[in-house]
């Protein structure tokens, strides 16, 4: 396990680690509901999981370092009532769904929509850092810089450059690694407005289908 990044979580922080492929299965699929985790070879080879959880007010802020000698496929179906906004730290990620077929690598940010499917193939390490924000919150965002309602899902383009946001992921991990000594994250104002720049990060920076209506809006442009 990555002790640089994982050691940013708070004591307190939701743990999790196992070398059994049936634990790894059974905990990715309580865990988020939808994934289903499927080894490369039938023994699972050779296997190491780990996972960290804390919360940043309403979102949920997770670390996942898994392992698997051969290779490994994590396929997400039904619906979620997040998006899930996953940076890649190390490991190769090919991504297929409705959009075809994309690729994800280190520096990238990739994104798990909550309504379709998808299926993850991932070579044999994957180190990720991922926030799971509930849609209605990206959706209102959304709703509010437009001046209307949204009348279509809001879908993001699968894969793109991360623009900064995991370095403020880690940042704020580590803040709260100290909130005993320092609880500027335990205030609910704080937190509030935490929620806030990161959701505004996502849907100012991260391409997807109302970004143009987005950029003109600010712009003052019909």
């Amino acid at each position: 396990m990555d002790g640089r990044i994982s050691s940013g979580f708070a004591s307190s922080a939701h743990r999790f680690e196992t070398s059994n492929v049936e634990e790894c299965r059974d905990y990715i699929l309580a865990n988020t509901g939808t994934h289903a985790f499927a080894a490369g070879r039938r023994d699972g080879g050779m296997l190491e999981f780990a996972h960290r959880e804390c919360a940043i007010g309403r979102m949920s802020l997770n670390f996942a370092d898994l392992t698997c000698s051969d290779g490994f496929t994590i396929t997400k179906n039904g619906t979620a009532d997040f998006y899930s906004f996953q940076f890649l730290i190390e490991g190769t990620c090919q991504l297929k769904g409705q959009f075809g077929n994309a690729v994800a690598k280190p520096g990238d940010v990739f994104v798990i929509d909550p309504e379709l499917a998808t299926k993850e193939l991932w070579s044999e390490r994957c180190l990720q850092l991922l926030l799971r924000v509930d849609r209605a919150m990206i959706e209102q965002a959304v709703s509010a810089e437009l001046g209307k309602g949204l009348t279509r899902h809001l879908v993001f383009e699968p894969v793109g450059a991360d623009p900064g946001i995991r370095s403020w992921l880690q940042h704020i991990a580590a803040a709260k690694s100290t909130a005993g000594a320092d609880p500027l994250l335990d205030d609910r104002r704080v937190i509030r407005n935490v929620e806030n720049t990161l959701v505004a990060m996502l849907v100012s920076c991260l391409r997807h289908r109302e970004l143009d209506d987005l950029e003109r809006q600010r712009h003052g442009v019909a």
